[in-house]
């Protein structure tokens, strides 16, 4: 099953194996108690959520002092994609990594490289042929993720030298 990264073990939170855990801020709403979670060759579920100063703390099922709290510390945390509640128009980057991008008229334009987190929306970042890189935003509007990745976007967009002088 495919997995997603949660997060990563912070430091003990007190003596009584609790810990500060640094979470992904898109899949924080996925941290609760009953979650199994993936830490290196070890499965965790976590008992009890709680924040402090805003930050969250995790109590985990069987870490029950500072010295198994400590054990646990720089770990990345990884859960099941199937237990993180996803909206609609969610994408996972890996799915979209590696596929091919045309425009609306059929042309390649390059292969997406990676996908950047943007405060309105993420971007897709694709590798042109001529060594070059475009920032795509991800609006559905303007994207198709379907294999190969469509862009309907305009003059401009994908190629530069179609873009609308604005200047006059």
């Amino acid at each position: 099953m495919a997995r997603a990264v949660l997060g990563t073990v912070g430091k003990p939170f007190g003596l009584a194996g609790d810990v500060y855990v640094w979470v992904d801020p898109d899949l924080d709403d996925t941290l609760v108690a009953g979650l199994s979670c993936v830490a290196g060759t070890r499965t965790l579920e976590v008992a009890d959520v709680r924040r402090h100063r805003g930050r969250p703390v995790v109590r985990f099922v069987d870490v029950d002092d500072r010295e198994a709290a400590l054990e646990l510390r720089g770990q990345t945390l990884e859960v099941d994609r199937a237990d993180i509640p996803a909206a609609a128009d969610m994408i996972w980057a890996d799915d979209v990594l590696g596929r091919e991008v045309i425009d609306g008229a059929g042309a390649l334009v390059g292969v997406v490289d990676g996908v950047l987190d943007g405060a309105a929306h993420d971007f897709l970042v694709v590798a042109r042929a001529d060594g070059g890189e475009l920032l795509i935003p991800v609006v559905a509007e303007l994207v198709d993720l379907a294999d190969p990745v469509v862009v309907h976007g305009p003059p401009g967009l994908v190629d530069p030298d179609q873009a609308i002088d604005i200047d006059g």
